[in-house]
């Protein structure tokens, strides 16, 4: 009889073992995954701005290098959001980040080599042969490597290659073409 209260008492615990709280949500700690063609840690696509506001503070405005046009960073995070006005809401279209700490879930990140994200992630890249839609000959200085292999009408991850290390310097999450 006295173990039906520790054999209880140990279920609970063996129950609330295998949960995690989400940790990308307002006041829940950073999350440093990259959802591939989705988010960027507690960034997602399409995620108004006031929650991302409360979630990583106030952003600056500044753009990342290469690009034009209206960013908000979050120094915090280590991202650049680019925002979509739409019926008195700002939406998250544009996702950059340029820092190490965010992965894919095959590892993939800021850092990791052409080789690698080959390796880790599908992507086709710039110059890439194909043949009857199968790759033949990959380009060995590609500048941009994207996931998914078609992009139309839905967001996309884009990996920007450095020219002369062949690692990537940026990952972004952008909406894509129609």
């Amino acid at each position: 009889m006295r173990a039906l209260p520790l054999l209880a008492a140990c279920g609970v615990l063996l129950c609330g073992c295998g949960s995690t709280a989400r940790t990308s949500r307002p006041g829940m700690g950073l999350d440093h995954r990259i959802g591939l063609d989705h988010r960027i840690g507690v960034v997602t696509f399409g995620e108004r701005k006031d929650r991302l506001d409360a979630a990583l503070g106030p952003g600056v405005s500044r753009s990342p290098d290469r690009l034009r046009g209206a960013f908000s960073f979050y120094p915090q995070a280590g991202i650049y959001i680019g925002y979509y006005a739409h019926r008195g809401q700002k939406y998250a279209i544009a996702i950059i980040t340029h820092s190490p700490r965010y992965r894919t879930a095959s590892g993939a990140s800021v850092g990791t080599t052409l080789g690698q994200l080959r390796k880790r992630v599908n992507v086709v890249c710039d110059g890439d042969g194909f043949t009857h839609g199968v790759l033949t000959s990959p380009s060995i200085d590609p500048g941009r490597c994207e996931h998914p292999l078609n992009s139309t009408n839905h967001p996309f991850t884009d990996f920007t290659i450095d020219s002369q290390t062949k690692r990537v310097i940026e990952v972004a999450i952008f909406p894509g073409g129609g």
